[in-house]
């Protein structure tokens, strides 16, 4: 169980949960990650209407029921980006806004909501453009269902997984999401035998939740 004074939910991502990539040579099983580096995270936003030069995707547009949903849709991501609650990478700030977008736009077996919680001592790791405020504390009553291990570099997170750094961690089990299934003590040890490595950036061990739909 997370504590409310030790974590920070440092942002909501709608994952599509796909079957794990070869490559990744972590075995097979389902996949999801904080990272746009491995993940398509919801909603695209450079494929809505009004994105140049690849908004209007006739692809993207058949996953919705129909234009008028999709251009709605667009409408609402672009104002949240205005407002800084949304950001480039896929990340919501506000665990009501992914809610909302998830319920609306993306409910179904294809997408997992998720959470990133991370210990207040590693803020540090996050850069100065970072925005933290409405989503301080972590919520309990989401199921946790892995732990990861995550860098920020100004625009999103790359993951461990990028340069298969796992291949220099003894021990390192994965459940059925891809996500590490070692304790989040054993991931916090990881996270720091790894540190200088893989791309130029501080490794932040995180737990990964599933959010409750309400």
């Amino acid at each position: 169980m997370l504590e409310n004074t030790d974590f920070l939910t440092i942002g909501y991502y709608i994952c599509e949960h796909i079957d794990r990539p070869e490559y990744l040579e972590i075995g097979s099983g389902g996949f999801i990650s904080a990272s746009d580096c491995l993940c398509t995270h919801e909603p695209q936003y450079a494929l809505c209407h009004g994105w140049k030069p690849h908004g209007d995707d006739k692809t993207y547009i058949k996953q919705f029921p129909d234009i008028e949903t999709y251009i709605k849709m667009s409408a609402e991501i672009t104002e949240l980006m205005g407002e800084n609650r949304f950001f480039s990478d896929g990340r919501f700030l506000s665990r009501e806004d992914a809610l909302h977008f998830y319920k609306e736009y993306f409910d179904s077996e294809k997408y997992i909501l998720i959470s990133v919680c991370a210990e207040k001592e590693f803020r540090e790791y996050l850069d100065d453009g970072f925005i933290l405020d409405s989503v301080i504390g972590a919520v309990n009553t989401d199921e946790t269902i892995g732990c990861d291990i995550l860098g920020w570099d100004f625009y999103g997170f790359h993951s461990f997984l990028c340069n298969s750094l796992q291949k220099y961690i003894s021990g390192v089990r994965f459940n059925s999401y891809g996500l590490i299934d070692n304790s989040y003590d054993e991931t916090k040890q990881m996270a720091e035998s790894i540190q200088g490595r893989g791309e130029p950036v501080d490794w932040l061990p995180v737990i990964i939740r599933k959010v409750k739909i309400d």
